[in-house]
């Protein structure tokens, strides 16, 4: 899918949303999340032109690692606070939780202003991907068939991808029927 034109009403607190799909090593269950990716602030670079485009940066809203909900433990022994907790962001946001993008240009890919679009752009990801696994699994012809652990390893990857694409378009569906019934 194509990357989606910077939106020209981004401000501090828009919200952005990314999906990913994946197999779970442990459990062996297609996990869908979608981030919520959340403007922090918009500023141009120091030492700048006065007409050049200001930079985005956006923070992935993760539970318990960007976004707290739950006041932190005490950790120095003394009385728990009583009073009551707001959410807020941590005061350490890991750099993997933080992106950069001029706005001036596209939304970095993967990135896009709606839940529906992140989904699809997630589902074509994974539909290219799995061609590119039927054909290598095929063979390129003078390359020849894969053969051994190879090949297990291939099927093995292939199956996982069909499950998440399966589950990729359920979750587009639902996402579908959630604006259906909105309105």
């Amino acid at each position: 899918m194509l990357r989606q034109r910077c939106p020209t009403g981004l401000h501090v607190g828009s919200i952005l949303y990314s999906a990913l799909f994946y197999v779970d090593d442990r459990t062996g269950k297609a996990t869908a999340t979608i981030y919520e990716e959340v403007v922090r602030s918009i500023r141009r670079r120091p030492n700048s032109s006065p007409d050049s485009a200001p930079y985005v940066k956006t923070v992935t809203r993760i539970e318990g690692l960007t976004w707290l909900t739950k006041a932190p433990a005490s950790r120095r022994g003394g009385k728990l606070s009583k009073a009551p907790f707001e959410p807020c962001w941590a005061t350490y946001i890991p750099e993997i939780c933080q992106k950069y993008f001029s706005s001036a240009g596209e939304l970095p890919y993967g990135l896009h202003t709606t839940r529906l679009l992140a989904i699809k752009s997630a589902l074509s990801g994974m539909t290219d991907e799995l061609s590119w696994y039927v054909k290598e699994i095929a063979g390129k012809g003078d390359a020849g068939v894969p053969e051994g652990e190879y090949l297990e390893e291939l099927l093995r990857e292939k199956g996982e991808l069909e499950r998440c694409v399966r589950l990729a378009k359920t979750t587009l569906t639902k996402e579908r029927n959630k604006k259906k019934n909105k309105k």
